[in-house]
């Protein structure tokens, strides 16, 4: 069971966000942290696209993307330790 919804403070999806928790007679925490993210040149384009103009690039920026949060948690153990 759920115990609340957490939502983004982007517009429509806080607005789907609200609608849930009240639907669900939950309480809502809006996180600030899952703004979106402007993407600069690469914005609209495929990952496919993306890959051909600049694999190096694309490649890098998932490595980061999926280290982040594991490097975060790590952070966070050893700080509570």
């Amino acid at each position: 069971p759920w115990s609340r919804v957490i939502g983004s403070p982007v517009k429509r999806c806080r607005a789907f966000a609200e609608a849930f928790a009240k639907f669900r007679g939950l309480p809502l925490q809006i996180e600030f942290d899952l703004r979106e993210v402007g993407m600069g040149d690469w914005e609209g384009n495929s990952e496919q696209s993306l890959m051909e103009q600049d694999s190096t690039a694309f490649q890098l920026f998932g490595e980061r993307r999926l280290l982040s949060p594991m490097l975060a948690m790590c952070s966070a153990n050893k700080d509570g330790q």
